[in-house]
């Protein structure tokens, strides 16, 4: 069984992950990399602690803005391919992380 973590490194950032009896479910507080699970749905904490992953990381790359309409459905994420290679090795760190995978050194590839 996967031990979910209670902080990562996120981008230079320690965020804090914080994992509650609500139902399915996760919040990111963008400024302070507070994480916030709902485990109401087992079959969905990890995903959701992924989905919150990944937003903080597009987000601090700069790749997150609005359409200043009500709701996630507001939110649009924009990157070109390089931008998205950054984004997939600082993903690819946080998924070693959770996985409890060792790298010898996290060099660009």
């Amino acid at each position: 069984m996967l031990k979910l973590p209670k902080q990562l490194l996120i981008c230079g950032k320690t965020c804090t992950i914080t994992y509650t009896d609500e139902d399915g479910g996760g919040e990111t507080e963008l400024s302070t990399g507070y994480i916030k699970v709902g485990t109401g749905n087992p079959s969905e904490v990890l995903e959701v602690l992924l989905h919150e992953v990944m937003e903080f990381i597009l987000y601090s790359q700069g790749h997150r803005f609005t359409r200043y309409e009500e709701g996630n459905d507001g939110l649009r994420f924009v990157l070109t391919h390089h931008d998205f290679e950054n984004y997939i090795r600082e993903f690819t760190f946080v998924l070693e992380q959770i996985l409890g995978i060792k790298r010898i050194s996290r060099g660009k590839s």
